[in-house]
C-alpha cells in the first residue's frame, strides 16, 4: 500500500504589524510621561527643601535682633529686610485681601491682608491674622475694619507664604465686592492694581499683641527641610520602579521584544 507522506511547512515567523508597533510606542510614551511627571514632583520637593533651608537661615540671622524703625531699613535690600522685627508708622488704606486655603486647627480659613501706607511713602500688605472660612463660600465674612488715622505697628517682615505648585500664569484677584479680593496665591504686582498701590514685595506680620487683627501665632521658619528631601526620594524611587516594572511586564507578557525595541 502506497503511503503518502505530507511534509508540513514550518510556521512562518511572526511579523510585527504596524498596529502592534504603534501600541508599543503609545505605551512607551505613557510610561515615560508618567515617569517624567514623578521626577518633576521630586525636583519640586528638592526645591521646597532648598527654600526652607534658605528661609530658616535668614530667620536665624535676625531672630534675636532688636526691633528697628522702618526708616532704618529703607536702604536695605529685600533679603536683608526679611524676618526683621520692625516698627512701622503710617495709616491703613481701604481694601482687604483674603488669602484663601490657609489651614489652622484642621480648619480651612483666610489670612486677612490690608494695605498700610508708611509715613515714608511705601505701601506694605499687613497680615492681620487668620479667620475660619464660613461653610458656604458665598457667605460674606464679618470683618472688623482697622483703626483710622496714623498709628505705629509692631511686626515682622516676611515673604509671601508658599501655597503649592504654580500651574500656568497667575490668576487675577477674585473681586468679592468693591473693596475685597480673594486670592489663592500672593502676587504683589497683580494685587497692586485693584488696591491702587505699588506694594512692597513682602508682608508685615503683626505681632500677637497688636490690635486690629485676628488669630496669629505665626509659624516662623523651621529647619524642616528633611521631610521634603524624603518626599523627593520617594518620587524619584517611584519613577525608577515604574520603568523597571514596565520593562519586566513587557518581557514576561510577550516574551520580547523589550519595551524599548521597535
Amino acid at each position: 500500500m502506497l503511503k503518502v507522506v505530507v511534509h508540513s511547512k514550518p510556521p512562518a515567523p511572526a511579523k510585527h504589524s504596524a498596529g502592534s508597533r504603534g501600541g508599543r510606542l503609545l505605551t512607551l510614551a505613557v510610561v515615560l510621561a508618567v515617569a517624567a511627571g514623578l521626577c518633576g514632583l521630586g525636583v519640586w520637593q528638592l526645591d521646597r527643601a532648598g527654600q526652607k533651608r534658605a528661609l530658616h537661615a535668614a530667620y536665624l540671622r535676625v531672630a534675636t535682633a532688636p526691633r528697628v524703625a522702618w526708616s532704618v531699613l529703607d536702604a536695605a535690600n529685600v533679603t536683608d529686610k526679611l524676618w526683621r522685627a520692625v516698627a512701622a508708622t503710617g495709616h491703613y488704606l481701604p481694601g482687604t485681601v483674603l488669602l484663601d486655603n490657609r489651614v489652622r486647627h484642621g480648619r480651612v480659613g483666610y489670612d486677612i491682608l490690608t494695605p498700610f501706607k508708611l509715613a515714608s511713602g511705601p505701601v506694605v500688605l499687613v497680615s492681620r491674622g487668620w479667620v475660619p472660612a464660613p461653610a458656604q463660600r458665598s457667605v460674606e465674612l464679618a470683618l472688623t475694619p482697622p483703626a483710622l488715622g496714623v498709628q505705629t505697628l509692631a511686626g515682622r517682615l516676611a515673604p509671601a507664604p508658599s501655597t503649592g505648585i504654580s500651574l500656568g500664569s497667575p490668576q487675577p484677584p477674585e473681586a468679592l465686592d468693591a473693596s475685597r479680593w480673594r486670592v489663592q496665591k500672593i502676587d504683589f504686582v497683580a494685587l497692586g492694581a485693584p488696591l491702587n498701590a505699588a506694594l512692597e514685595p513682602y508682608l508685615l506680620l503683626l505681632d500677637d499683641d497688636q490690635p486690629d487683627g485676628y488669630e496669629r501665632r505665626w509659624a516662623l521658619p523651621a529647619a524642616d527641610d528633611g521631610k521634603h528631601t524624603a518626599y523627593a526620594v520617594q518620587w524619584f524611587t517611584m519613577s525608577v520602579v515604574l520603568l523597571i516594572l514596565a520593562g519586566y511586564y513587557r518581557t514576561r507578557r510577550h516574551g520580547g521584544p523589550p519595551l524599548l525595541k521597535l
